[in-house]
């Protein structure tokens, strides 16, 4: 099966709109975020790994058993080790000290927040589904 990616701007604005948390729409940020987790799980499903989707409980379990200790400054940092393994599980060149990922990384620095939060999403998109177990 091809790799489908997600980076256009209807799928992103027109497909997206149902999400939102805009009058219409209606979501908040804690639906937004089941939904994301919903949709991870059918993914993890679909590509061998354990299907949660019938068994939520268990995934938070086995989150909870792996972080319940954690704060919110070590999940970011443990989501950035989780890309930069995914990037080496998959092939790519990644640097290995820290200080030569910033340097790697460091044009990107100068851009503000937002901009950085929608090519996060484009290279979400553009990464499309996963491989299989």
């Amino acid at each position: 099966m091809a790799n489908t990616a997600v980076v256009t701007s209807a799928e992103w604005i027109e497909g997206a709109a149902p999400y939102q948390t805009t009058p219409g729409a209606g979501l908040n940020a804690k639906q937004q975020m089941a939904l994301k987790l919903h949709a991870m799980a059918i993914e993890l499903a679909a590509v061998g790994g354990t299907d949660y989707t019938a068994d939520f409980e268990s995934m938070i379990d086995a989150s909870e058993a792996l972080g319940h200790w954690m704060n919110c400054d070590q999940v970011k940092a443990a989501e950035v080790l989780i890309h930069y393994t995914n990037a080496a599980n998959a092939g790519g060149s990644v640097p290995a000290a820290t200080g030569d990922k910033l340097e790697a990384a460091k044009k990107l620095i100068e851009y503000d927040f937002d901009r950085l939060e929608k090519a996060y999403l484009f290279l979400l998109g553009s990464l499309g589904y996963h491989s299989s177990f």
